[in-house]
């Protein structure tokens, strides 16, 4: 057998993990590291003892001594078993022990089966006191023979008679006329019912026996032998014929060893759903709908890593946002919930994706972030989900935990469900936290009724026995991948997409090293709107340009920009703002037709100058030209300015000029 010794160079292995011996403490202890993560353990020898015996470690490298393997020995090849004597019949248990007695009689007398001389006289004796006929010495050296070369097993003693089938009485070509009729009438998706394809057999063997001229049987089978020859083909394959290989497939599936999984982070498992419950918003209480959740399960524990609620459906977005989620540390969301009990653990890259066949898993941004993450993908057949069994199973049994209020019901005969928003109470963030706590507080703590292993203990064990997972340096990546994808121009105004500006002197920079205006493919996230990138048209790289406004599109996403622009275009409708525009409009067009219309006389442009308002402000506050002209002539015929006064006669001096 091997053994060991507690000195340097003895390397045990515990799950994935490697531990080097560092040194012997007087305590009987003995301390072993993790020689990637530096950890140290200390530990009884007892209790390493304990475990390497119980299979728990294993003697990774030491000083070994291993035992001699035993030779091979080439036997006779076991006859087939029956499943259990007992399911012999009673006559067929005779034989074996009749048989048996012959031979334990012939061993006990020290008789060898080349003896033939002296086997005879103990089989006349076993004969006479079983009183029955003596069999042949060539008979009872072949049931020893065959009873030796078996390896003693009783079941070989047993006639070749059993399980004999009992011979068809049919004719074979009534037999194959029954099949033909059978193949083109029952096993079709129309589903004929049997007895049509009996009456049809029937009405096929009469003309058959008439046509031939001669008698191949009877002229008519009965129900029960039409039944006996479609049982031949299988329930199985009458289901695929009849049903369809998908419907069959659901019908006959079975589970053999499982998913096999040996460690954590191993296969993680992604899905969707959409959740059997109506939230309202946080800031009006309208009600939303129902949200899609998107869950990360790993298939060795069955413990969630992450999830995502979004109204987004079941697309890119919310799968690379869940799988953002499980590759990285989440002790903020222990911080920022101080109701949580217990730490949501689990991080690090993967090594497999085990996804369903959903048009988002086969896109090409899908698949570009497995890439990245460096993990591979693995896709279920069609309509068969039991392949990835615990993330059916956490969102199968997640809707026992979903809030009463807002509930949808499943449709029932003589039953009027209530209507799913008038009972909405429950707003987004408040689901979010409850299943928040759902996957971390209650159902890791649920231990399998086979298994009675919880998932929360088997991960943290398998977690710390791993060696340190892999962390991505960077998420942008995931974060260019997973945007989505425009083509617009790019112009002194920057991008202006959806009515927003993204501008930024490093991308008019690359504008005037392209052209004037030019278009490229712009990327952004539907959640928030505060950034978009840009794609230099000349080395392909991305450029990260901010808002104009950030105040507004700061944490905004797209549909809450078209809820508002809708909510904005609501508040114009209803002030009548666009008809206002229109009546103003064609006030401005008669405006300018009446300036134009008539006879214009010519203009003196100097005397507009000196006397002329040339200001827009003195010409807006001053009355217009003609009012002014009426109000002189009104005032040159009043009788004030006529009459004149006679003695105001000015006094003139006079000079004489030399």
């Amino acid at each position: 057998m091997p053994t060991f010794s507690f000195s340097i160079g003895l390397v045990l292995r515990n799950g994935q993990q490697l531990l080097e011996f560092r040194r012997q403490l007087p305590d009987q202890s003995v301390q072993f590291e993790d020689p990637i993560s530096g950890r140290l353990y200390n530990w009884k020898i007892s209790k390493v003892f304990s475990d390497i015996n119980n299979g728990k470690l294993v003697v990774f490298r030491g000083h070994e001594v291993d035992a001699a393997k035993p030779s091979s020995v080439t036997g006779h090849d076991l006859p087939k078993l029956f499943p259990s004597l007992d399911s012999l019949p009673q006559r067929f248990q005779d034989e074996i022990e009749r048989k048996l007695d012959y031979i334990r009689c012939l061993q006990k007398a020290g008789v060898t089966r080349g003896q033939r001389r002296l086997i005879k006289p103990v089989v006349v004796k076993v004969a006479d006191r079983r009183k029955e006929k003596v069999p042949s010495d060539s008979t009872v050296i072949s049931w020893w023979k065959a009873y030796e070369q078996s390896g003693m097993q009783a079941s070989a003693l047993v006639t070749a008679n059993y399980q004999k089938r009992r011979r068809s009485t049919i004719h074979p070509r009534v037999k194959s006329l029954i099949f033909d009729v059978l193949k083109r009438e029952y096993f079709t998706r129309d589903r004929h019912p049997l007895t049509r394809s009996h009456l049809l057999i029937n009405r096929a063997l009469e003309r058959a026996s008439v046509i031939e001229g001669e008698v191949i049987g009877p002229c008519k089978v009965s129900l029960a032998t039409v039944n006996r020859v479609k049982n031949d083909v299988g329930p199985y394959y009458i289901d695929v014929a009849r049903y369809g290989p998908a419907y069959a497939r659901n019908k006959w599936r079975y589970s053999i060893s499982g998913v096999t999984t040996t460690r954590v982070l191993e296969r993680l498992e992604i899905d969707h759903t959409l959740l059997d419950v109506v939230v309202i918003c946080d800031q009006s209480g309208l009600p939303l709908g129902r949200p899609t959740i998107t869950v990360v399960i790993d298939a060795y524990s069955g413990y969630v890593l992450s999830f995502f609620i979004s109204f987004w459906g079941t697309g890119v977005g919310p799968t690379l946002n869940a799988l953002k989620i499980a590759v990285t540390p989440k002790d903020q969301y222990r911080e920022a919930n101080p109701t949580l009990s217990h730490d949501w653990l689990g991080y690090g890259l993967p090594e497999l994706l085990v996804v369903d066949n959903g048009l988002e898993f086969h896109s090409r941004q899908f698949k570009l972030a497995a890439w990245q993450l460096n993990t591979d993908i693995q896709y279920c057949a069609v309509r068969q989900p039991w392949l990835k069994p615990s993330v059916e199973r956490v969102l199968g049994h997640m809707g026992l935990y979903l809030p009463a209020s807002g509930r949808v019901h499943k449709p029932q005969s003589n039953y009027l469900p209530p209507d799913p928003r008038q009972t909405a109470c429950i707003t987004l963030s408040q689901l979010s936290l409850g299943l928040l706590k759902c996957f971390v507080d209650v159902i890791p703590f649920e231990a399998s009724t086979r298994t009675l292993t919880e998932p929360y203990e088997l991960f943290r064990e398998g977690f710390e026995r791993m060696p340190p997972p892999l962390l991505p340096s960077s998420l942008s990546d995931i974060d260019l991948v997973g945007a989505l994808n425009k083509s617009l121009t790019v112009g002194n105004e920057g991008i202006v997409m959806n009515h927003l500006r993204y501008n930024s002197r490093e991308l008019q920079g690359i504008r005037r090293q392209v052209k004037h205006s030019f278009k490229t493919q712009v990327k952004f996230h539907p959640e928030n709107l505060g950034f978009v990138y840009v794609q230099d048209p000349i080395t392909g790289h991305w450029l990260q340009v901010e808002s104009c406004n950030p105040e507004y599109t700061q944490r905004l996403s797209i549909v809450q920009h078209q809820a508002i622009r809708n909510h904005l275009k609501d508040g114009l409708r209803t002030r009548n703002a666009i008809e206002t525009l229109i009546r103003g409009k064609s006030e401005l067009i008669d405006y300018w037709d009446g300036f134009l219309s008539g006879k214009r006389g010519k203009k003196n442009i100097e005397a507009a100058k000196k006397f002329g308002s040339l200001t827009s402000a003195q010409s807006l506050l001053s009355k217009s030209p003609s009012a002014s002209l009426a109000n002189r002539v009104t005032e040159l015929i009043t009788e004030g300015d006529i009459d004149v006064a006679i003695n105001d006669v000015p006094s003139f001096s006079s000079f004489i000029l030399d």
